[in-house]
């Protein structure tokens, strides 16, 4: 390692430690959490057996995929954990990536780096090793747990090797992505689509018995089979597919312009329209792009879980101990998918509230916000008008989602259930919009701890989507808002629940603006 590119390590450590600290210690603890769990819950082989017989089919697979040895810890521990690592290990690569590479480009940082003795792909290469390096960190701290647990050490060290070469994958189309795109959230939004596609492409694949799985990384992961028969060499086409790409973006980053795009934003108009100088012009500009990411995302994936509604309610109809598994024991097979789907709808919905109040951090950290408090706008009206955008989008994602959701259930269920399925995902807004108002306290009172916000959702819905089905504690589900709100459409709303949630949500708005009129910005 030459000096320049150390140099540049200790920099994005030194600048963004707390970012990949938070990921390191939140995907970790969430598979402790995990194992812990379901080493208690399934302490017998029977209890084994009876769980791998209820998720056997093909119904479940476009959920978490294939897993090989579903009948023992290992494979019910892949199963349960399976969902949650298919998107929250590429979305860590992807976001360490797109902030110490595309971010501090557009910040005009990176300019000022290169102005001294540092090569031109040194800051890129450094990201790509940091991201290696907090990889690693999940890893191990993955195979910890398992092995804390008993699953045997080949196979643990194989399952987790196989997800954080899973997030290799995605660091490098990341690292790709920020060489194509002018702006972060074009990272993002390639990024991501990248995610959803193989997440796509492996849950058809493996519902049709076809080679659609080998065209998705995480196919790749699941043909490991780290809990049945051991195959290794899987391994090579995630860790091929990130040497690769690194080598494209570092071939593409040393030839072109700091701050230049191989896709250029082209011709602009050379002044801004009447409405686009407003407050409020301004702020939906800003957060169009998070907006039209996370609305095709949920319409995406509910169309996607509802048009495999049929087979699932079958699935559950037939064998009530399926219902068990997804969380939604005592239910009918349609209330029972109808909650599930709903729940991750909601999950969607809160990830977009947390992401949208950070984009007005991303706004005072690259110098807008403090532009715009210089002219005639105060403090007051530019936060108020940025909230009114979010709150609108939270809606609008929700309503979106939720209705291409009951669309398509109740086209592969034949019966209408709208009713059903949107007043499902109304009825999580409460629990939605805490999320929002926790981001928006810490952006007012301490914007620096922002991301942390992060923990505080993955831990909310972690609990929510693993809270039945793991058969947790009462005190530990209540620490989830979605847990709080009940379980729709399957068991009324509780309304005392959803009032506290909206009381806190305002208590969290309060103090966040007060803690933003008297703070400095920017602040760091």
């Amino acid at each position: 390692m030459n000096g320049s590119l150390l140099t540049m390590v200790r920099v994005h450590l030194r600048t963004g430690w707390l970012t990949p600290a938070i990921w390191v210690v939140a995907l970790g603890g969430t598979m402790a959490f995990t194992v812990s769990a379901i080493h208690g819950l399934y302490n017998t082989p029977a209890k084994v057996d009876s769980y791998a017989a209820a998720v056997k089919g093909n119904a479940l697979m476009m959920i978490n995929g294939k897993i090989a040895g579903i009948d023992s810890l290992g494979g019910i521990i892949a199963n349960e954990f399976g969902f949650i690592a298919s998107f929250a290990i590429p979305f860590m690569a992807v976001g360490l990536i797109a902030k110490m590479t595309r971010k501090e480009e557009e910040t005009g940082r990176l300019e000022l780096v290169l102005a001294g003795r540092i090569g031109r792909a040194d800051p890129l290469l450094a990201a790509v090793l940091v991201t290696v390096v907090a990889e690693v960190l999940v890893t191990a701290a993955l195979f910890a747990s398992l092995t804390g647990a008993g699953v045997p050490t080949g196979d643990a060290a194989l399952y987790t090797l196989s997800l954080g070469a899973l997030g290799l994958v995605f660091a490098g189309v990341a690292a790709v992505a920020a060489q194509l795109v002018e702006r972060t959230r074009g990272v993002y939004a390639i990024s991501l689509g990248a995610i959803f596609a193989a997440y796509l492409l492996r849950g058809l694949g493996d519902v049709q018995f076809s080679p659609l799985t080998w065209l998705s990384p995480l196919g790749w992961q699941e043909q490991t089979r780290a809990f049945g028969d051991l195959r290794w060499w899987p391994l090579l086409l995630p860790v091929g597919t990130f040497l690769l790409l690194v080598a494209v973006a570092l071939a593409v980053v040393s030839r072109r312009d700091v701050g230049d795009a191989l896709l250029g934003v082209g011709a602009t108009a050379p002044h801004a329209s009447a409405f686009l100088r407003t407050p409020l012009g301004i702020a939906l500009r800003s957060h169009r792009g998070s907006l039209i990411g996370w609305s095709s995302a949920t319409v995406v994936v509910s169309a996607t879980f509802g048009s495999v509604a049929k087979p699932l309610v079958d699935a559950i109809n037939g064998n009530p101990s399926v219902a068990s598994a997804i969380g939604a024991s005592g239910a009918t097979g349609l209330d029972s998918v109808l909650a599930m789907n709903a729940l991750i709808l909601a999950l969607l919905a809160a990830a977009y509230a947390v992401h949208a109040v950070g984009v007005l951090r991303a706004e005072e950290t690259t110098g807008r916000l403090e532009a715009r408090l210089s002219g005639d706008q105060g403090r007051w009206s530019w936060l108020s008008v940025q909230l009114a955008v979010v709150a609108v989008g939270i809606v609008a994602v929700s309503v979106l989602g939720g209705s291409v959701l009951a669309l398509s259930t109740s086209w592969s269920v034949g019966q209408n259930v709208t009713v059903q399925v949107v007043g499902a995902v109304v009825d999580f807004l409460p629990a939605i919009g805490s999320f929002g108002g926790i981001a928006v306290l810490a952006f007012g009172v301490m914007p620096r701890w922002v991301p942390v916000v992060w923990v505080a959702y993955a831990a909310g819905a972690v609990i929510a989507y693993l809270g039945d089905s793991l058969n947790l504690a009462g005190a530990v589900r209540a620490l989830s808002p979605f847990q709080l709100i009940g379980n729709p459409p399957i068991e009324p709303v509780h309304a005392a629940h959803a009032a506290l949630l909206l009381l806190l949500t305002v208590a969290c708005l309060g103090f966040g603006y007060t803690g933003f009129r008297r703070r400095g910005i920017p602040q760091n």
